[in-house]
């Protein structure tokens, strides 16, 4: 059995939202990391969900504004969608990354008491699968 702690970009190497910061700090950061998608933190480490591209737009659109300035004051704690992007615990099998990974960009990861360690990317897991079925092919063509 494979350990999915081997795919994971760490916390310290990911870019995360605190689930404290502005609408408009979370789409500055996303701007500048390049991402559509981005892990929320709370103050004590904890995954509180992922905010998306689409998250904000329906935001601005329900808001009636996309003046950043007036999005300095809402904390996008209110933007995120209770158990979507559900995070896979550390000691989670490879058959439950693979199905988390299969709906979305990446899986974030948590440890036992919920703390985020990290993420796995679905581009990660299927170089893995795709360096597996090379290996069988070539041990079948041998």
């Amino acid at each position: 059995m494979d350990n999915i702690m081997k795919f994971l970009t760490p916390k310290s190497q990911t870019a995360c939202i605190d689930d404290r910061s502005s609408v408009r700090q979370a789409l500055e950061k996303m701007r500048f990391h390049g991402y559509n998608a981005l892990p929320v933190i709370d103050e004590n480490g904890m995954y509180v969900g992922t905010l998306t591209e689409g998250d904000f737009l329906w935001h601005l659109i329900r808001s009636g504004s996309a003046d950043l300035r007036r999005q300095e004051n809402v904390s996008v704690h209110s933007l995120i969608r209770p158990g979507w992007n559900p995070p896979v615990q550390a000691d989670a099998t490879m058959a439950d990354l693979l199905e988390r990974v299969r709906e979305r960009n990446f899986a974030p990861v948590v440890d036992g008491r919920g703390c985020f360690v990290g993420l796995i990317t679905r581009k990660d897991v299927l170089a893995y699968f795709a360096r597996l079925h090379a290996s069988f092919t070539d041990e079948a063509s041998s």
